[in-house]
């Protein structure tokens, strides 16, 4: 049985500006090169409400600034996708496991 790998490169208290910052540019950085694209179908409309929720939390805390770190990095995060799809099409064939494999293993709160 193979298994994803996830490499950490930062390490950063959750609370702090750059950490709010890196979850929201990183999490779409995150979708867009390594869900597969019949996850990534399935799971369209779940992926952007839940970003445009994220989005919406942070105006209406637009006075916090991780609130407004966050929007940053949604906002260089989308800016920085066409990068990421280069990344992409290198990553998505050298994948090791099958699609419902990995559906079974990812979970929602």
């Amino acid at each position: 049985m193979h298994r994803g790998r996830v490499y950490h490169h930062l390490s950063a208290s959750g609370g702090a500006l750059l950490a709010s910052y890196y979850v929201g540019r990183n999490t779409l950085w995150l979708i867009a090169k390594n869900m597969p694209r019949t996850l990534l179908r399935r799971n369209a409309f779940a992926i952007v409400a839940g970003q445009l929720a994220v989005t919406l939390d942070a105006l209406r805390n637009w006075r916090g600034a991780a609130a407004r770190a966050r929007l940053r990095g949604q906002v260089d995060g989308l800016l920085g996708l066409p990068r990421q799809l280069q990344k992409r099409r290198a990553i998505q064939p050298r994948r090791q496991i099958e699609d419902d494999e990995l559906a079974s293993l990812l979970t929602t709160r």
